[in-house]
């Protein structure tokens, strides 16, 4: 967390990866309740434990999804990631790494974040985040997860965005907040990340404006 090259955080993750890997599940469930109890640390030198357990809890995704998809483990660290994100006055950082382990549980281990699940609506909502890093990751999850629905038949889908009318109307607002930057804080990737999403969605809106406005805001 604290050092500044990022082929040393690197190397460390890699070798954290590695020892992840070779434990048997009693080492690395006392390894995660280790790293638990760092996620809720308070008091005033908190703030680096918390970013150090979210990115560890991302590295047990990547090298344990067989532990993380066992029993409540999942789902727990889901909830507490959703919890984390409600914090309006959350540090960017911190936002970001707990993005970051969502971006890999979506990849993984998607059946821990069904279209019903209230994080959705949050990442919708960090797509304006004022840190780019933020807006990014979240903009990569939104991504994915709209590239497997077929923008023609959201109706029936199931999926978040017909369970939550209005979400078609905000993702495309805050997607054109991303590009309206000044040329300080352009990012390309970020930029560009935002113009497939506003082409899924524009191709989404045709086919079903009545999910653009929720009903007490129905023109």
């Amino acid at each position: 967390v604290n050092d500044d090259s990022q082929k040393c955080k690197d190397a460390v993750s890699g070798a954290i990866a590695s020892l992840l890997k070779r434990s048997s599940t009693d080492t690395v469930q006392s390894l995660y309740e280790y790293i638990k109890r760092w996620s809720v640390a308070s008091g005033p030198d908190s703030l680096p434990m918390q970013k150090a357990s979210a990115q560890l809890f991302g590295l047990f995704v990547d090298s344990r999804p067989d532990y993380i998809r066992g029993g409540s483990t999942g789902a727990l660290l889901v909830a507490s990631i959703a919890d984390t994100l409600q914090d309006k006055s959350l540090d960017w950082e911190l936002a970001y790494f707990n993005l970051t382990c969502v971006e890999k549980i979506s990849n993984q281990l998607q059946s821990l974040l069904p279209d019903s699940h209230h994080i959705w609506p949050m990442l919708v909502t960090l797509l304006k985040h004022p840190h780019p890093p933020v807006m990014q990751v979240s903009s990569r999850i939104i991504y994915c997860k709209l590239s497997t629905l077929d923008a023609s038949k959201l109706l029936d889908s199931g999926s978040f965005v017909a369970s939550n009318p209005g979400s078609l109307h905000e993702m495309a607002s805050n997607l054109c907040r991303q590009l309206d930057v000044e040329d300080s804080v352009f990012v390309e990737p970020t930029s560009l990340l935002a113009i497939k999403n506003l082409s899924w969605l524009f191709r989404a809106i045709r086919h079903s404006p009545e999910l653009c406005y929720r009903e007490q805001d129905s023109p």
